[in-house]
């Protein structure tokens, strides 16, 4: 008799301790898991469950109780479920802590260079896309979403004048085929016969401002100047021999972005720089794909 009576009381005292080890490990002021946040909660998931089962291994070493191993299984469901719970909440708020920092990294370089907005806003578009899906948010979510975004920028760029904002991030993107084909045209004519209007509904701002410049340079007798820029860039990509659409728009853009870094330097550049600066891009845009086929090549054959 006076043995189940201690059994009893150890039985117990066995849940008791596993209980008190439950709620230590979720609620303790110092360590406990539900006072994690954001990155911290995400990273020690498994950390919590790992102290659970050494703490539990350490506590049944003293005990024998034919079922212990049922009330162990129920109590770490318990903090499962709870841990489970937490987690999912924490990791929105990691996600949208990367969120908000990388907007605001993206906003201070757009800052610090207006010029290469369309680039940047694609970025930030992308990077709504990629935090709406990490949350799972639903249609009316990502509209508050994108106007906090609006709100944003137009606070750290003091303006309203940026006729891309209130757009809700469906700014267009211009298709490296139109591009070329009018990049070409322009290219291979006596003239500008382009109406800019028509572009409008096809191609981004930044490819539209381009084509703009293109227009007035030519209009102001200039021709033979864009026109051999043009042609060094198509020389380059004859060269390299790049016959991927992207490609050929991606390096355009490159080089494009690199002459009007040169214009702002010297009114009137020299060609001898402007070939020196051609031969510099097509370097890195050569080293740049070798590197990322080697990456790919090393993936497959890994």
């Amino acid at each position: 008799m006076q043995d189940n009576i201690i059994k009893s009381i150890q039985y117990v005292e066995l849940i008791n301790n596993i209980t008190s080890i439950l709620n230590d490990l979720l609620y303790s002021p110092e360590h406990g898991y539900t006072n994690l946040s954001g990155k911290d909660a995400v990273l020690n998931y498994d950390v919590v469950v790992e102290k659970f089962d050494n703490e539990i291994l350490k506590l049944t070493k003293k005990v024998n109780f034919s079922d212990v191993d049922n009330i162990i299984k129920i109590h770490k469901q318990k903090l499962l479920s709870y841990i489970q719970e937490h987690y999912d909440k924490q990791k929105i708020v990691w996600a949208h802590d990367v969120f908000e920092d990388s907007i605001e990294n993206l906003i201070f370089e757009l800052i610090l260079n207006k010029d290469n907005f369309q680039e940047i806003f694609c970025k930030i578009s992308d990077l709504v896309d990629w935090f709406c899906s990490a949350i799972k948010a639903d249609k009316s979510h990502r509209s508050l979403i994108m106007a906090k975004c609006d709100e944003r920028l137009k606070e750290a760029l003091k303006t309203d004048d940026f006729e891309y904002l209130n757009q809700n991030f469906k700014e267009i993107r211009t298709k490296p085929s139109d591009f070329l084909e009018v990049w070409y045209e322009i290219l291979n004519s006596e003239k500008f016969s382009l109406n800019l209007n028509d572009l409008k509904d096809r191609f981004s701002i930044n490819d539209i401002d381009y084509f703009k410049k293109i227009k007035a340079k030519i209009e102001l007798n200039q021709k033979t100047a864009i026109l051999d820029e043009m042609n060094l860039i198509s020389s380059a990509i004859n060269i390299m021999k790049i016959s991927d659409k992207e490609e050929q728009y991606r390096f355009i853009l490159q080089v494009r972005e690199d002459f009007s870094n040169l214009n702002k330097q010297n009114l009137q550049p020299k060609e001898e720089e402007k070939i020196a600066l051609i031969k510099r891009r097509m370097q890195l845009f050569q080293d740049k794909n070798k590197l990322s086929k080697k990456y790919f090549e090393q993936l497959i054959t890994s």
